[in-house]
């Protein structure tokens, strides 16, 4: 979130251009990682819902009660498992990553563009994967994560991102893709 701060800013005092991107993308990408990875996971569903990590429920060896996902529990006082922190933030960094690949398309070979949303997979899954192999997340964790920051990612598409949506149009991006 700090470098997408950083370019933001940046790009409102470049006629809303950073690193060859629109200050939309940079505003998107802020709000993105603040309100999901940020607020709704770590400040509110990790801090709250209270569900013990599989390594320290007792069917792994810990000592606390297994809960369903859906269920609020007092198995865990901070830093639980529901939902997955490394999980939001890799799907936050992934849809990220789309965006901006996104953006380079027309520059871009369809060879390098879909290696590039190939790479941007395999990270999410590897990241995905490594959390439920440590015992640090139950699956429920991470998809459900992934699925939290789609759904806010999907919400800010329409302000942030699409053309001639009002909100950023007065930081000088009005056109998404070539900023005219």
């Amino acid at each position: 979130p700090l470098l997408a701060l950083i370019l933001l800013i940046v790009s409102l005092f470049r006629k809303g251009w950073a690193l060859g991107l629109p200050s939309r993308i940079w505003g998107f990408i802020l709000a993105l990682f603040l309100l999901a990875p940020g607020l709704l996971v770590n400040a509110i569903l990790k801090a709250y819902w209270g569900r013990a990590r599989p390594t320290a429920v007792t069917e792994f060896g810990g000592d606390a009660h297994f809960t369903p996902f859906y269920q609020i529990s007092d198995q865990c006082a901070k830093n639980c498992s529901f939902v997955s922190g490394e999980g939001s933030g890799s799907m936050a960094m992934a849809i990220s990553a789309l965006v901006i690949l996104d953006f380079f398309r027309d520059r871009l070979s369809p060879a390098v563009y879909r290696a590039g949303q190939g790479l941007t997979l395999l990270m999410l899954l590897f990241v995905g994967f490594q959390r439920v192999a440590s015992g640090g997340h139950f699956l429920s964790d991470v998809l459900l994560s992934w699925l939290f920051v789609a759904l806010i990612a999907a919400v800010l598409a329409k302000p942030l991102l699409l053309r001639d949506s009002p909100p950023l149009a007065s930081l000088g991006a009005k056109d998404m893709w070539t900023g005219g």
